[in-house]
């Protein structure tokens, strides 16, 4: 009997089930994709993988996942359900690390239904070719800064695809912003805008805000710490601080900082969203180093608006105008050219 449980227990790891989260299936299939590109590069699929660096591995998880995960409920279901497969010894099949992040990484999710979390191989340094391919590449895109100009009436049109983090990217943003410094108000286009850099929400959120504004506080491992972000000071032009109507634009697949810059200007007043209610991915992950060959991405920090005191989880931005993303740019110039008459 014994001998039969563990068959099915191993066949049930390696079958996806669905997430409570809305978004859960788009987040494992993206996991699931990650790791069966590991095994299409037959990079962990060669080297012999005992079942003593399996149980080694394990241990390791349970370590990261008790040091780091967010969620102390479900840490604890995590590392019983964990160590009831080593001493079922339900996984020996696994012989190979590819295997090992694909099954393991199922288990992690199903049983935490959190599609965050993901197991992923170590990365190897980027080749000075390669390093300069993706330097070129964000150059080559402004930094994702696609449009920036003045349409008639003297309204700003800003449209941004990704939110990079860096001084050339700040330098950027500021010629942008120079550009649009003399319009009555903005819209910005973020219809398009796919994770990033939260740091560099916080950069582009403080030239509509005062300095030393409080954005959101950050809550750490199970909330025994913290720490907060604020505006910062000396950024921008003192007429976007003002009564400047700034107006965003989004879509149902606008997610992370993207949704930290909307969310917060809307709830501090200094911004309305126009669209599609965005897709609700607001706790912040981080890679976390395992062992030598093996990370795990999860959930690390939980922001929340000191205005709502809560956050955009799940339900995403909810938008104070909703209407399809294409449709979305007419009603904000309208209703940019009616906050100026």
């Amino acid at each position: 009997m014994k001998v039969i449980n563990k068959t099915i227990y191993a066949v049930v790891m390696a079958i996806n089930c669905f997430f409570c989260h809305a978004d859960s299936k788009l987040l494992e299939s993206q996991a699931i994709k990650n790791t069966q590109d590991e095994f299409t590069k037959g990079q962990f699929t060669q080297v012999q993988f005992t079942q003593a660096q399996v149980q080694q591995s394990i241990e390791e998880v349970i370590e990261v996942l008790n040091n780091e995960y967010i969620y102390p409920e479900k840490v604890e279901r995590l590392i019983k359900e964990l160590r009831k497969i080593k001493r079922m010894r339900a996984i020996q099949y696994v012989n190979n690390k590819a295997i090992f992040m694909r099954d393991v990484g199922a288990l992690l999710r199903r049983t935490s239904q959190d599609g965050y979390i993901e197991l992923l191989p170590v990365k190897r340094k980027l080749t000075i070719g390669n390093d300069l391919e993706y330097q070129y590449q964000q150059q080559k895109s402004n930094f994702a800064f696609e449009q920036a100009r003045v349409l008639e009436g003297n309204i700003g049109y800003l449209k941004i695809n990704h939110f990079f983090q860096n001084k050339e990217a700040e330098s950027v943003a500021e010629k942008a912003f120079s550009l649009l410094k003399a319009t009555k108000a903005m819209i910005i286009d973020l219809r398009e805008a796919s994770e990033g850099s939260m740091e560099f929400a916080q950069y582009l959120m403080s030239y509509f805000i005062e300095s030393r504004t409080l954005l959101c506080q950050m809550k750490y491992q199970r909330q025994e710490k913290q720490h907060e972000i604020w505006s910062i000071s000396d950024i921008g032009h003192q007429d976007f601080k003002r009564d400047y109507p700034v107006f965003i634009l989004t879509s149902s697949f606008v997610t992370s900082a993207a949704e930290f810059f909307s969310y917060t200007l809307k709830h501090l007043n200094k911004a309305v969203i126009i669209g599609e209610q965005t897709m609700g991915v607001a706790n912040w992950s981080q890679e976390i180093t395992v062992n030598d060959w093996l990370m795990i991405k999860l959930p690390v920090a939980i922001p929340v608006s000191p205005i709502t005191q809560s956050n955009w989880e799940g339900d995403g931005v909810v938008p104070d105008y909703e209407t399809d993303a294409d449709a979305s740019f007419t009603l904000a110039y309208k209703l940019a050219k009616a906050s100026i008459y």
